[in-house]
Order: C-alpha cells, then structure tokens, then sequence
C-alpha cells in the first residue's frame, strides 16, 4: 500500500493497537489510536519466547523494558512436594536454544503506548466506539461522546468482545465460554515465602490447579484456575469479595500452608475473569474495516 497521506483509525490500546501503529508509521501510514477505558489495563503477566522477543526488538522497546528472563517453571504436589522435573533453562542452554522474557502485561502496554506517543501517535481514552460507517473512499468511526473520527481504514485491536467485530460482522460467532475462570491478584506484598524467584510455581492441588510467579525483584503474582459451569457464572462473578476469599480457602483447604497464605494476605482483593475463546472467523477484514489480536483469534490462556 501506498502510505502517503494515509491515516489508519486504530480501536483499542492493547498489545495489538500500539505495535500496529508503531510499525505503520513506519511506512508512512499515520495512525490514532481509540480506547474505550479511562487507562490502559494494569493486571496480568506475560511470558515471552524467543520469536516474540525479536518482535519487541522490531519494535524498538526492547531497552525501554524492565523484564525477567524467561521464567523457570517448578510443579509440585498438593502438600508442597515438589515433582522432579527436569530444568527448563538449563536444557534450553544446552540446546543453544534462546529463552524469552517475562513481564507484567502492564509494562507491556505502558511501554508501548510511550513508544507510540513518542513517535507522535496520538491515543485518545474513554472513546466508545458506537458505529462504522464507510462513504466513499473513507471510513468515519462514531464514538458515545459524540465525537467521530475520518480515516482511509480502521482496525479492531479491541478484544474477545470487540464491539469492531460486533457492527461489521454481526453475523460472527459470539466468544464462547471455555469452562474455566481465573482468579487472582497481582501482588507487591504477598505473604513472606521463599520460593525460587524469576520462577513459575506450578500446584496440581486437590480441587483446582494454582499457580504463584515471583519476579526477581520478589513481587509476586498468585492465581488458580477454576472449573465454573456457564450457569454457575453469574452466581461465581456476583460474590461479594469476603465470600469469595471464603469460596477460594474452601477450594484449596486440602492444598499446602502457603497457598492458603497467599489467600489470606490478598483476602477481599482477588480478580475473577472468565476464560473465552472466539470461534473461528470465516474473514477477518470486511470493505475498509480489519479486526487484528484477540479480536479476531481469542485463544485461552491455557492454549496460547
């Protein structure tokens, strides 16, 4: 494509919105990016391979990150034994096989939305995307503000739920429910523990699958993976916090002290997100508008 004079709407600061951005303007394609939310998302981690490191360095954010390397990853027993396994790193090394890096998912966007401004791509936040409407060799995207926006074509970087697939294709299979729900927090004062650090600590409890990963710097991050039927999620999602720090210490009672620990530390602070995946799209463009990132191939965390 020729860029010259070509502006993109972009909708949604993610992972996906920034990255596009940052690599059209390099070819001369101007961009604005659109989020729905008043900031942009401060939960999650994210493990990097090898390939996904090269994609950060394309970028040019690689020297702007704060990240861990690629995290060991240690499982063990419901009471605390440790499975023997063997050592990931170590056996990547001797493969002469490049390991990746880890993060919060945080830094990630912060980062990129930095680099994105820096490279004088404006990002506009609290912006509802509302309706898309092409008109001659243009496409004008309507936000709940009121406001709208004109460019030579918009990409939907918004999401499972991505409200660009929702008025394009409405035809499209809605994301679909996997069965599972994520509980967690992202933690800077957890309880004092001596796992490993720059690790993944892995539990095959009684009831439901754990896990904890500690940062070098020693932050940690605690989670557990539950199996929720579609009609017991209204009921799940609509616990208080005090019932569900009780729900939580009730799954894991058979697992080991420092799990139980990690609930009472965070008690009352836990996040609950649903697990989805999107069904395979027949097209992922339609006239002028393309959907990129989770809004066109939604994986489960589990998968990808």
């Amino acid at each position: 494509m020729d860029g010259k004079n070509k502006k993109a709407i972009i909708i949604g600061c993610g992972i996906a919105g920034p990255s596009l951005a940052i690599m059209l303007k390099r070819i001369g394609i101007d961009s604005e990016i659109y989020e729905s939310e008043k900031n942009t998302s401060d939960f999650g981690i994210l493990s990097f391979t090898p390939n996904a490191v090269r994609s950060v360095k394309t970028l040019g954010i690689h020297g702007m990150l704060q990240a861990d390397p690629s995290p060991n990853v240690y499982f063990y027993k419901h009471n605390g034994k440790r499975i023997k396994m063997p050592d990931m790193i170590t056996e990547l090394k001797k493969a002469k096989v490049d390991h990746g890096m880890m993060l919060r998912r945080s830094q990630v966007i912060q980062t990129l939305s930095k680099k994105a401004i820096q490279d004088g791509i404006p990002i506009h936040f609290e912006k509802k995307l509302v309706e898309i409407l092409e008109e001659n060799n243009h496409v004008v995207a309507s936000f709940s503000d009121g406001t709208q926006t004109k460019g030579d074509f918009l990409i939907g970087c918004d999401g499972p739920f991505s409200k660009t697939r929702k008025i394009t294709m409405p035809e499209a299979s809605a994301p679909t429910y996997s069965g599972r729900i994520w509980i967690g927090l992202d933690a800077d004062n957890l309880v004092q523990h001596n796992l490993i650090p720059n690790a993944f600590h892995m539990t095959f409890g009684k009831k439901v699958y754990s896990g904890t990963i500690v940062f070098s710097d020693k932050k940690t991050v605690w989670w557990t993976n539950v199996h929720c039927s579609k009609d017991k999620l209204q009921e799940f999602k609509s616990l208080s916090p005090e019932n569900l720090t009780q729900k939580l210490l009730e799954l894991h009672k058979d697992d080991h002290e420092l799990i139980l620990e990690f609930i009472k530390s965070t008690k009352n602070r836990h996040v609950i997100i649903p697990l989805y995946v999107i069904p395979h799209l027949d097209t992922w463009n339609k006239g002028r508008v393309c959907l990129i990132g989770d809004a066109a191939h939604a994986t489960s965390p589990f998968i990808g």
